[in-house]
């Protein structure tokens, strides 16, 4: 579960996980939970996730999800 403490995504989805771990089969992440994690994703930290930005590579490591967020939340 993550942990909500700062405004930082990488802080905010502190897991236990390394930054180069592969979350689909580490976590065994099929096509609804992925959808289920990137709509959490965009309440949490208030971004939008265009359809076509939508993809398996997204969520594929800890450390490209959250460097994607954080490009997401550097332009609000």
């Amino acid at each position: 579960m993550p942990t909500i403490a700062t405004d930082r995504p990488s802080e905010k989805l502190h897991l236990l996980v390394e930054s180069a771990d592969n979350l689909i089969e580490q976590f065994n992440i099929d096509s609804i939970a992925a959808l289920e994690l990137l709509v959490r994703i965009e309440q949490e930290f208030h971004i939008q996730i265009p359809d076509e930005e939508l993809s398996v590579n997204l969520i594929n490591s800890f450390h490209g999800l959250v460097v994607y967020i954080e490009r997401k939340c550097n332009k609000n």
